[in-house]
């Protein structure tokens, strides 16, 4: 049995047979090869007869070109909107007079045990009423303790009590 191809002369395929990687899985070269008694083709990228350093080299090459060419993780407007929302949320968040007294009360306990007397009377000039120093004070975790028979002391859990 007789098989004709025809190419029309003067176009591109005129003597000519693509490289190896061109006909690699194309479908007209893949009859073609049975059907012309062709061996099956070598790709130069194969590792057969070459030392094992080379072929770790290239496989390496090959992982790196894949890592390489991997999408990039896309970041949408509305991404960066929601990010940049919560930040200035953060930023400008709110602080509550219980907060800032809470500071204060804080500041002062620092030192060791403060006469709950001397407290108020702090408190009251920074413009803290006696409610929400114990606010501040029940916030904190501080503990009251007696320093004598009358007077009564509020310290950290933390601290000592001979400090003052």
């Amino acid at each position: 049995m007789e098989i004709g191809i025809f190419i029309p002369s003067g176009s591109s395929f005129d003597n000519q047979i693509p490289d190896g990687h061109r006909r690699k899985n194309s479908v007209f070269w893949s009859f073609l090869q049975p059907v012309l008694g062709l061996q099956p083709e070598h790709l130069p990228w194969h590792n057969e007869g070459v030392s094992p350093n080379i072929a770790r080299i290239r496989e390496y090459e090959a992982r790196r070109a894949e890592a390489n060419n991997s999408m990039m993780p896309t970041v949408t407007l509305g991404d960066l909107a929601s990010d940049a929302i919560e930040h200035v949320k953060e930023a400008v968040k709110r602080v509550t007079k219980t907060d800032k007294a809470k500071a204060w009360l804080a500041d002062i306990l620092r030192e060791g045990p403060v006469s709950q007397s001397e407290i108020e009377a702090k408190g009251l000039e920074q413009g803290y009423n006696l409610k929400l120093l114990k606010v501040a004070k029940k916030r904190l975790k501080a503990v009251s303790t007696r320093k004598n028979r009358a007077k009564w002391a509020w310290m950290l859990p933390f601290t000592k009590a001979g400090k003052k």
